[in-house]
């Protein structure tokens, strides 16, 4: 399946509904003082292959079989989340951009799971 990407941050890329959620969320956030950063987004078939085998090799963070993340749909997104109240500014209002975290052991991980809601 191919995946029309757009840039979010420096160095990821996302699927054009999460980079633009995303981008979206990180002006709000800015607006609260906040700096919100993405440290990985879209990974490849390959790339996936690579931490999935590192992780089973014994080295690396956790990382789903290829073909179960989201990551490869493009609609998953690290989040630096140890930056000066992200975390905090996330638990409160990512959800309101679609955005969840859905992997309990991995704080930094977030997906677009909805539709931003519409601000009255």
């Amino acid at each position: 399946m191919r995946v029309s990407l757009l840039p979010v941050g420096w160095y990821a890329e996302a699927d054009v509904p999460t980079a633009r959620a995303f981008a979206a969320m990180a002006v709000a956030a800015a607006a609260d003082g906040v700096e919100l950063r993405v440290s990985n987004g879209f990974r490849s078939h390959e790339d996936q292959i690579r931490l999935y085998q590192a992780w089973k090799n014994g080295w690396g963070e956790k990382a789903a079989k290829p073909g179960h993340s989201k990551h490869q749909l493009g609609r998953a997104l690290d989040l630096q989340v140890r930056r000066a109240g992200a975390w905090d500014w996330l638990e409160a209002n990512a959800r309101r951009f679609g955005f969840k975290r859905t992997v309990a052991s991995e704080p930094w991980h977030w997906e677009l799971v909805g539709k931003p809601r519409k601000r009255t």
